[in-house]
């Protein structure tokens, strides 16, 4: 199921909008924007209005308000014609989109909510979003009984995103190294990551392919590096 928190910022003349996207296997995605508005409930509703046009087109979708009248005007209209209008307009887009629509009243207190809150204020106030920093990757080898698994957590722009990996059993591989495979199959094209492996072999060999004896071990090493140069992908450890 997909989730959206939804806010609105507004005043005078002025509104800002925050969504804060969740969608399964994705990192979190931070929107927001300006909207010209003098009610703070039509600024909600715009929130949501958002919400339903960033999400993944013919999936269900729950939106996170703090707003009541978002709710009403969503379910069965208002007197207040700007938001009845703008709760016409999300049902209107919901159905275009095939997204199956539920709104549910949340805590402002909520950790998401005063994330979709803070963006609905800096937009209003005109702050651009902080650019993002260097991505960061945390590279963790689990072993089991029958083999291993990876997690690997991506830090992009203040989202992560977590994966678990099984990894594939290889003769003279240690986990580690397959390890390393795996998070170039899942960078972006032309991604710089900062990589945090508990590894000691695993930064050497990195940079030596020629360090390791078992042509097996090397040679997922070297096919995972010239991979990473095809896609110019660069992995430094820290």
């Amino acid at each position: 199921m997909n989730h959206a928190y939804a806010d609105g910022s507004q005043q005078g003349e002025m509104g800002g909008w925050g969504v804060v996207l969740l969608v399964p296997g994705q990192a979190d995605a931070h929107h927001s924007g300006q909207v010209a508005v003098n009610d703070n409930g039509a600024c909600e509703l715009f929130a949501v209005l958002e919400a339903v046009r960033l999400a993944p087109a013919g999936e269900p979708l729950t939106v996170h308000t703090d707003a009541t009248c978002v709710r009403q005007a969503i379910r069965r209209g208002t007197l207040h014609p700007q938001q009845d209008e703008l709760g016409a307009q999300v049902r209107r887009l919901a159905h275009e989109r095939g997204v199956t629509l539920r709104v549910t009243l949340d805590s402002r207190e909520a950790r998401r909510m005063q994330e979709a809150h803070d963006l609905a204020t800096r937009a209003r106030l005109g702050v651009l979003p902080e650019p993002p920093g260097r991505p960061q990757v945390r590279v963790r080898v689990h072993r089991l009984a029958w083999g291993a698994e990876v997690t690997l957590a991506f830090r992009r722009g203040g989202a992560t995103q977590r994966l678990l990996l099984s990894l594939p059993t290889r003769e003279g591989v240690p986990p580690a190294l397959l390890a390393l495979a795996a998070l170039v199959e899942q960078a972006r094209d032309g991604e710089h990551l900062n990589v945090r492996i508990d590894s000691a072999l695993a930064p050497g060999v990195w940079t030596d392919p020629t360090l390791l004896v078992h042509p097996a071990a090397r040679g997922v090493v070297t096919e995972a590096r010239e991979e990473a140069q095809r896609r110019e992908v660069t992995l430094d450890f820290v």
